[in-house]
């Protein structure tokens, strides 16, 4: 191999490494998809869907950007499977876990300042 080529071939620590910083990022993607999902809470849909798959679409949207730009300057420029599914994996701990705690607890005050906001207008 030449010298002026950039190395395309990560080493096994370098490799867990990179997957444990695509899990990272995961999280704070998982943190994120929380915003939408306490969005919906505070406005419960009404019967349209257009929102609900806009909401999701613009996700999909920002965690492909974020998993593009940490693969851009932290994987050697390609799309790793390992990249990718690291980010999934950190979301999906981070929903499972920490998140439904997080929306349970909102869903319980939005219930709460609903119940009251009825009992105030009677």
């Amino acid at each position: 191999m030449d010298q002026s080529d950039p190395e395309t071939f990560f080493t096994v620590p370098e490799q867990v490494m990179i997957f444990l910083g695509s899990v990272l990022i995961g999280t704070a993607l998982g943190a994120v998809y929380d915003i939408f999902r306490v969005i919906r809470v505070i406005f419960p849909r009404t019967g349209k869907r257009i929102p609900t798959a806009a909401a999701d679409i613009l996700y999909l949207v920002i965690f492909a950007g974020v998993i593009f730009m940490y693969c851009a300057t932290n994987a050697g420029g390609g799309a790793r499977g390992f990249c990718i599914a690291g980010a999934m994996l950190g979301a999906a701990l981070y929903i499972f876990t920490v998140g439904d705690i997080i929306v349970g607890f909102l869903r319980e005050i939005c219930s709460r300042l609903r119940r009251r906001r009825k009992d105030i207008s009677r």
